[in-house]
């Protein structure tokens, strides 16, 4: 072969792909990977887990430089059952799929027709292995030893060039990365290692190894996992075939925890990225991806699907970490002086309150929109005194890990189950069902309290306001208008003002509100009511059936004043009254019939346990 010929299989990579294409690459798999993946597209594609995603953006980074020293990158994704694996594994997977179709084709070599058979890059193959395995005419010889390639290629590149044959015998086109998926127990495992990699290199190796630690692993398992970080695996005739892949684990379990007896699994874990995945603590993520799914269910009551996903993620919370810190610090005063004119709050009602600061804070941060300068106020009153912003964080970030306090509480697949035997109708008396059903599962008397109390909090504040709409319109039909200037009233009494100064009032709102409304209970309510939420809001912009609703969970005491008539007749299914509300309840916030019975009968006794279609 002439130096000719030479230079034209050199160079093979940039003129053999169609016009337009782009050339083969050098990259890794994990440097691929990680120059097309950002935060924002895991956002896009997984639902909460903030925190994990960020550690997923810089474990690929680790991945791309452990790769570019000739090495095989593992990730190990470590985390209880249920808590999204696999779900992120398969969008990885996704993401590299769609990268090498459309923005960095994967391209191998074909001698004569036949394609390598492990997909090697043919870059590294036409870059390391003619300049030093032949000895040719008018080239400069080296002793420096060139990387070791595919077997297959060489032979049939040494006959190629032996026999003189021109370069368009040897050919780059695209191909199709693919997975292999192995178990980590099985004891042949290191047998089938040549199917594997055949399927495997320039993608990814999926290794199962659920119940597994690194200390029992079969020792010849072991020693493939150790060859194949280092690249040292060879095929079944004895040649060495090097590799590039991502090696992902998956285990539910303390896999690199080791037997008080053993190092032995040093060289393994000392090569191992781990990534901690810790089970969804923010429930309005978790709604979402109930809202994604395929149920069987034709209707639900309104916020089911939240009211669920909340009881999950107080499941899941470590509720004696959460006490720890309470008993460390003293409880703030501004929650008992919501109503200036009652006795002291029940340590109840302040668990009550607890929790449901803990559920907003727990929310904002894993969808990461935590922020200190925001959140300072909120947590402080919260907890109390000391650093209230590290210890909630602190608080937050012993919960990523993985220990046994995690092995209590309802896990995603367990929800799906429960809510696919249902197929039909999911009402209120069906939520206090799940919740007997689900009580074992990490879910306290207070937590359950919390979660009743919220269903009867949201239903209470809906049938008050549209009573409230019903009182007014029998003086104005304007009851939108009325709603938004009693918002503005009390934004006006919570602030401090000069003796002199009076809030305009020249349609005589604040004594129309005092015929229905206990308007000294309303206004100290708001204060509390701002106090809890601007600094967690934001923007403070609340409406008046969140206020309310607001009211109900921290006191269920009704601020209406509704005469026994009217009461008399809301029950009666054949009168006006009753007739009136269940069509609002309908075109307003979507209570079917039967739904709205049982809401009646929530609201009446006060109790979720209460919900039936009689009362």
């Amino acid at each position: 072969m002439t130096p000719e010929n030479l230079e034209s299989l050199l160079t093979l990579r940039e003129k053999a792909v169609k016009e337009g294409e782009e050339a083969p690459t050098d990259k890794t798999v994990a440097e691929v990977l990680s120059g097309y993946i950002t935060t924002s597209d895991l956002d896009k594609r997984i639902r909460g887990l903030y925190e994990v995603k960020r550690n997923i953006i810089q474990a690929l980074k680790k991945a791309s430089f452990v790769s570019r020293q000739g090495y095989i990158p593992m990730i190990l994704f470590v985390g209880p059952s249920a808590s999204g694996k696999t779900e992120i594994v398969e969008e990885l997977r996704t993401i590299y799929y769609q990268t090498v179709r459309d923005k960095t084709p994967i391209y191998t070599l074909s001698i004569s027709g036949v394609e390598c058979p492990y997909r090697e890059n043919p870059y590294n193959i036409l870059r390391s292995v003619i300049p030093f395995k032949f000895k040719l005419e008018g080239v400069p010889q080296t002793t420096k030893k060139g990387p070791e390639i595919c077997s297959v290629c060489v032979k049939k590149l040494e006959a190629l060039v032996s026999a003189g044959k021109d370069s368009k015998d040897v050919m780059i086109h695209k191909t199709s990365p693919q997975t292999a998926n192995l178990q980590l127990n099985d004891e042949h495992l290191a047998d089938k290692f040549y199917t594997v990699v055949k399927n495997a290199n320039r993608s990814f190796l999926l290794v199962a190894a659920d119940k597994s630690k690194i200390s029992g692993i079969n020792p010849r398992t072991y020693e493939f996992l150790v060859n194949l970080y280092d690249n040292l695996l060879s095929d079944l005739q004895g040649n060495h075939v090097p590799l590039d892949m991502l090696v992902i684990i998956n285990s539910n379990e303390e896999f690199l925890a080791e037997s008080n007896n053993s190092d032995s699994s040093a060289p393994l874990k000392e090569r191992i990225i781990e990534i901690q995945v810790r089970r969804n603590l923010s429930y309005t993520e978790e709604e979402k991806m109930y809202h994604g799914l395929n149920l069987p269910l034709l209707r639900t009551f309104p916020n089911a699907l939240k009211y669920v996903a909340i009881t999950n993620i107080l499941s899941r919370i470590n509720d004696k970490l959460i006490q720890q810190k309470q008993a460390k610090s003293k409880p703030s005063n501004s929650y008992n002086a919501m109503f200036e004119n009652e006795p002291k709050r029940t340590t109840s009602s302040d668990n009550i309150r607890r929790i449901h600061s803990i559920l907003t804070i727990l929310d904002l941060y894993d969808t990461g929109l935590l922020d200190q300068s925001k959140m300072t106020n909120s947590i402080i009153n919260l907890l109390g005194k000391g650093n209230p912003y590290d210890d909630v964080l602190n608080m937050i970030k012993e919960q990523e890990k993985y220990t046994s306090a995690w092995e209590s509480g309802i896990s995603f697949r367990q929800v799906t189950n429960q809510l696919k035997t249902k197929n039909g109708d999911f009402n209120f008396s069906d939520f206090n069902n799940y919740l007997e059903q689900n009580a074992t599962r990490g879910l306290t008397d207070e937590k359950i309290q919390y979660i009743e109390k919220t269903v009867a909090a949201d239903i209470k504040s809906k049938l008050d306001y549209l009573l409230l709409c019903h009182n007014f319109e029998v003086q104005d039909k304007s009851i939108d208008r009325y709603t938004k200037k009693t918002m503005d009233y009390l934004e006006w009494s919570s602030v401090s003002h000069g003796p002199d100064e009076e809030f305009d009032d020249r349609e005589e709102l604040v004594k129309k509100l005092e015929t229905y409304i206990d308007v000294e209970r309303l206004k100290s309510g708001y204060k509390a009511y701002k106090s809890d939420n601007a600094p967690i809001m934001g923007k403070f912009e609340p409406n008046f059936i969140q206020f309310l609703e607001y009211l109900y969970l921290t006191d269920e005491r009704s601020i209406l004043k509704m005469d026994e008539a009217v009461q008399k007749q809301l029950y009666e299914k054949n009168s006006d009254l009753h007739k009136k509300i269940k069509g609002q309840m309908l075109s307003r916030f979507s209570f079917w019939d039967e739904s709205f019975l049982e809401a009646l009968s929530v609201y009446k006794n006060n109790k979720l346990a209460a919900a039936s279609h009689d009362y």
